[in-house]
């Protein structure tokens, strides 16, 4: 199998949120199976991520999904709380 590379990029409008959505996410991220690398990071308002897969380009999709699904939960949630 070919390795496979994404980079994701989504804008959540405050540095606050967007820093604790990653966090919200942090844990997942470090149980990764071997082959699977997730990078996030904080980029003012909004969260990059960049996935590699070694072994499995599949993963890469189903872990795009994933972070899109957990990032949606984590904004409506953080959304809620008051300022």
């Amino acid at each position: 199998m070919k390795s496979a590379e994404a980079k994701l990029t989504v804008r959540l409008g405050n540095p606050k949120v967007a820093t604790a959505a990653l966090k919200a996410l942090e844990p997942d991220n470090k149980q990764a199976p071997a082959g699977l690398r997730i990078r996030g990071a904080r980029r003012g308002g909004g969260v990059t991520f960049r996935i590699s897969s070694e072994d499995n380009p599949a993963w890469l999709l189903s872990t795009l999904d994933d972070l899109i699904v957990c990032l949606q939960v984590a904004e409506r949630s953080l959304k809620k709380v008051p300022a």
